[in-house]
């Protein structure tokens, strides 16, 4: 997942820190949790403060534990979306991260540039469905 997120335009912090949640979800099998639209249940609304035992689990098995709980929270509800619908997830953020790059752009466009992003933004699609298929999230 590091990967993908770094070829979307994720820093290497935030890949990392989005991997490493990826991984504890896979690995405590809690990816019917995160997608659950009432995730996160109990406590005060957000990950920050939940108290659910299912994110507890995540947490135990996170590697990064030096992080704040806001970058855990961002990590989270990146997997979240990216979970629920990874269309979704890689079109908003290839989007923003090619409006940092470049300026505004969106799919409306029919430039040369447009239909290449558009191809490369539709290869990081597939490459993600592919890797939720091979580690069982989809």
């Amino acid at each position: 997942m590091f990967a993908l997120c770094r070829r979307i335009g994720y820093s290497v912090i935030n890949s990392n820190e989005i991997d490493d949640v990826y991984n504890a979800v896979k690995l405590t099998n809690t990816a019917s949790y995160m997608k659950n639209p009432e995730t996160p249940k109990k406590g005060g609304g957000g990950f920050v403060f939940c108290e659910d035992q299912e994110l507890y689990k995540i947490k135990q098995n996170l590697k990064i534990c030096d992080g704040s709980g806001s970058s855990l929270a961002f990590s989270l509800r990146n997997v979240q979306h990216l979970l629920k619908d990874h269309e979704d997830f890689v079109t908003k953020n290839f989007i923003y991260f090619e409006n940092e790059k470049f300026g505004c752009w969106d799919l409306s466009g029919r430039t040369r540039r447009a239909s290449s992003q558009e191809y490369n933004m539709n290869v990081l699609k597939d490459d993600f469905k592919l890797q939720l298929i091979k580690d069982g999230m989809l």
